[in-house]
């Protein structure tokens, strides 16, 4: 085994361009870690090739759980989804952010499991709150629903919606190879 990886990707778990990257990427990415060492596959993955998070030494560490950035993988199928109101199929609306947030993330993997996807499969999210007070609110629920590999994440503070009631709105960017 070489004692440095042939390309310069840093380590998802921060230990730089790691000459142990096999052991440092998730059990199912052993593919990735091998084309990435130019050494043949030892074992044929069970799962594809996962979404790679970026998280570089070099700048400060995120605030929250989420990645800087995330690699899709070449050939990835990508998934769009508009942005999500906190707003039931009944069109009843919560009075809080907490349950507002839930609605949108159910609603987003919904959309997901739609186009044959999972929320494991995102690798950018766009949230808009109306009151700073609320970061934290939000933050808590996403992150009962985002998994590993963490995706990018943007968290905005807006002055409204298009009705008074809605507190919360979420995007989503998804990615999966098939």
């Amino acid at each position: 085994m070489p004692t440095e990886p042939s390309h310069p990707y840093p380590c998802p778990q921060n230990h730089g361009s790691c000459p142990l990257v096999d052991t440092c990427l998730p059990k199912n990415s052993r593919l990735l870690s091998c084309l990435l060492m130019d050494l043949p596959p030892q074992v044929e993955p069970e799962y594809p090739i996962v979404n790679r998070p970026l998280i570089p030494q070099d700048i400060r560490p995120p605030f929250g759980r989420y990645s800087h950035g995330v690699e899709a993988p070449a050939g990835s199928r990508f998934l769009f989804t508009s942005g999500q109101l906190g707003i039931s199929s009944d069109d009843s609306v919560p009075d809080s952010i907490e349950e507002q947030a839930e609605i949108c993330f159910e609603n987003i993997r919904s959309i997901l499991a739609a186009g044959g996807m999972e929320l494991s499969d995102i690798v950018r999210l766009n949230a808009f709150v109306t009151k700073r007070e609320d970061m934290r609110r939000y933050m808590n629920v996403r992150d009962r629903f985002v998994t590993d590999p963490l995706p990018a994440s943007t968290l905005y503070i807006v002055t409204g919606f298009t009705r008074p009631e809605f507190l919360v709105e979420i995007e989503a960017v998804a990615a999966k190879v098939d």
